[in-house]
């Protein structure tokens, strides 16, 4: 099985912060009561994961932040196509570094939500775009390193 290029991680993480972006302006000042409630209770799960030393679930949950914003744009297509870039960026994470700690962050995810509640689009869009070029730059330190795995030994593995 062939690994994936310099350029097809950077076409990927390319597409997030398009999609991404999308989605926090539907969302910027747009957010009822209860779709705030919704996403600061994930992020406290998030810090009860991190607090608990729960490495897979803090994983888990931070991945399904991203997911949760576009089900609250409500745009199912659009949380389809983006489900399939987070699994792909997931798997490049696996590939070039699989320590199992994520690289997504409650404290990100906190301050991009207050930009949303505070209507500031040019702070949401800006933390969403630099969240977003982090996890990226720590895959790509990685793949840029010379040893990498490929999907067989990734597998092999589980």
């Amino acid at each position: 099985m062939p690994s994936p290029t310099v350029a097809d991680i950077r076409e990927v993480y390319r597409a997030r912060q398009v999609v991404e972006a999308g989605i926090v302006a539907s969302l910027c000042d747009a957010l009822p009561t209860q779709a705030k409630r919704a996403l600061r209770a994930h992020i406290k799960s998030e810090q009860r994961a991190v607090k608990a030393g729960s490495v897979e679930e803090y994983v888990r949950l931070a991945e399904h932040f991203h997911l949760l914003l576009a089900e609250l744009a409500g745009a199912p297509e659009v949380q389809g196509f983006l489900a399939k870039l987070v699994a792909k960026t997931e798997l490049y994470k696996a590939l070039f570094d699989p320590s199992k700690v994520s690289n997504c962050s409650s404290d990100e995810h906190g301050r991009l939500v207050d930009a949303l509640e505070e209507g500031d689009l040019g702070a949401a869009l800006a933390t969403m775009r630099t969240h977003i070029d982090e996890l990226e730059a720590r895959v790509l330190a990685q793949a840029g390193g010379a040893h990498t795995n490929d999907l067989a030994t990734l597998f092999a593995r589980a």
